[in-house]
């Protein structure tokens, strides 16, 4: 047996839903939508719709916005479905000549006739177009179409580099979604699949196009904001975190509510920084998120700025070699405080290696971080 093709349905009347059910339910997989903002998440969550039929006067977001958004996608995929109108015959015709000049494809009017509304679903569903070049995919994550973890890492050295060069501010977030693995055992993977995609959705709506989004694994995304200090990285934060928490997901009897916590490293344009060091510090500040129940930002703390300008022997300690400098000439030491400010840096690097490496020293960095803690 053939596998339908799947049809995104919008509008904002149950009647006229269930009315595109009856005619063309039996030939087509249908998925509703009842605004144009929930179509849009859909759209971008699920890659298997071939064309979109939906209403002209809708709440939250209409007809002829939802078509201006898809002509406007980067994603070449959605941009090219196939959009018919669905107005009725008092409808503003202004409003429907507006709707077809941004883009969309046909129009058919309500109340509407069965063979009609069949010959033009015949006409304009097809199969989606996925021919998408190599090097893209080497680049995209398959299930959000966010860059992937590779391009990420590539994109972070070039544009961490070029923020050192031009002294300008920049910022790496690390966003995880809360309690993932209890939600894998509580779902199916179709669902958990779609709330990942839905989380990437809200969080690639929210950036600007100067800025790189990815999913670096299961259940984390990472951003590079450009140009951004820590105050517009936490109201980026902010945003995203009160959307996410906003949104209920039901499946079958439950209901779940999904919230995501954010880890921001965030540095001066006049310190130096390398991109590794920048995705340490994130990934300590987003476990710190975690570890405080979910559902919380941790940023950059003034501190983690300001220990780097700390003096040892007379040089400013941009990274280790300067330490490293004054301990290897014989006639200078460290103080006892500047030992402790070396230790405090030190941390959050042996901290991330040992989660790596699983070498086991947990106990030992604990109470490291209790003793020296700033």
């Amino acid at each position: 047996m053939t596998e339908k093709m799947r049809v995104l349905v919008v509008d904002d009347s149950k009647v006229v839903r269930k009315a595109f059910s009856r005619i063309l339910g039996e030939e087509y997989d249908l998925v509703e939508a009842e605004n144009g903002e929930d179509a849009w998440d859909i759209l971008n969550q699920d890659e298997e719709i071939c064309a979109v039929f939906t209403d002209l006067n809708m709440p939250h977001l209409d007809g002829q916005g939802l078509v201006t958004r898809i002509r406007t996608s980067e994603d070449k995929e959605i941009k090219a479905l196939p959009v018919i109108l669905v107005t009725a015959a008092g409808d503003d015709t202004g409003t429907t000549k507006a709707a077809l000049t941004a883009g969309a494809t046909d129009y058919v009017l309500k109340p509407f006739d069965s063979v009609f509304l069949k010959s033009k679903a015949q006409a304009y569903v097809k199969p989606r177009d996925k021919a998408l070049s190599e090097t893209k995919l080497a680049m995209l994550d398959p299930l959000t179409r966010l860059a992937n973890k590779t391009y990420f890492h590539e994109r972070g050295q070039q544009e961490v580099s070029a923020a050192n060069r031009h002294k300008a501010e920049m910022a790496l977030v690390l966003i995880s979604i809360d309690n993932y693995m209890q939600l894998a055992e509580q779902t199916d993977n179709k669902l958990l699949r779609g709330i990942v995609r839905k989380v990437g959705t809200y969080i690639s709506s929210e950036v600007r196009l100067e800025d790189t989004v990815a999913r670096v694994d299961k259940d984390r995304f990472a951003l590079l904001l450009m140009d951004t200090g820590l105050r517009g990285s936490i109201e980026l934060a902010g945003r995203l975190k009160e959307r996410v928490r906003q949104k209920t997901i039901r499946h079958k009897e439950k209901t779940f509510k999904i919230t995501i916590s954010v880890g921001i490293s965030a540095l001066p344009p006049e310190v130096n920084r390398t991109f590794d060091i920048l995705m340490m510090e994130a990934d300590r500040h987003l476990r710190e998120a975690v570890s405080k129940g979910g559902d919380s930002i941790v940023p950059s703390k003034s501190g983690d700025e300001q220990n780097r300008k700390e003096k040892i022997g007379g040089g400013v300690v941009s990274f280790l070699d300067d330490a490293m400098a004054v301990l290897a000439k014989r006639d200078e030491k460290l103080s006892p405080e500047q030992a402790r400010e070396v230790i405090r840096y030190l941390l959050p690097i042996l901290d991330y290696c040992d989660g790596i490496l699983k070498l086991g020293f947990d106990d030992q960095i604990k109470s490291l971080k209790t003793k020296y803690k700033s």
